[in-house]
């Protein structure tokens, strides 16, 4: 008799050994699947501008700026160029300066997202500002 309940102990804690695996197991499918499908709409929204300079540019010495955060700061090397930033706040200030000249343009974003285009006029002196939503 006693033979029989010493192999009955060690089933039951064989049973709550798998119970306790497949409950981890569960556990452990359920994050990650919460994990993938958080990613997945993370990169599936276009939640970001991008500011793209075109036309004219080229050779000049520029600082692009939106609410006081500078987003390039140098010599404009290519012909096109092109920044993408995440909005961080509702209204959006950009900025276009000149150090070489000390000249400065403002311009308010008015899209929530999407793209900037930013062309020099033809006497190189102001700029065409285009808003495209995504």
């Amino acid at each position: 008799m006693s033979h029989t309940k010493h192999l009955n102990k060690n089933r039951q804690f064989a049973v709550g050994i798998f119970v306790l695996v497949f409950v981890v197991l569960c556990v452990v499918v359920i994050f990650l699947m919460m994990c993938y499908d958080r990613m997945g709409k993370q990169t599936s929204t276009k939640d970001y501008y991008e500011i793209e300079l075109n036309r004219g540019f080229a050779g000049d010495s520029l600082i692009l700026a939106v609410n006081d955060s500078v987003l390039f700061n140098g010599v404009v090397t290519q012909d096109t160029l092109k920044l993408s930033f995440k909005p961080f706040d509702e209204s959006h200030m950009l900025s276009v300066g000149d150090p070489v000249t000390g000249m400065a343009q403002n311009n308010t974003i008015s899209i929530p997202k999407g793209r900037i285009i930013l062309k020099r006029t033809e006497d190189k002196r102001g700029l065409l500002v285009t808003e495209q939503e995504w």
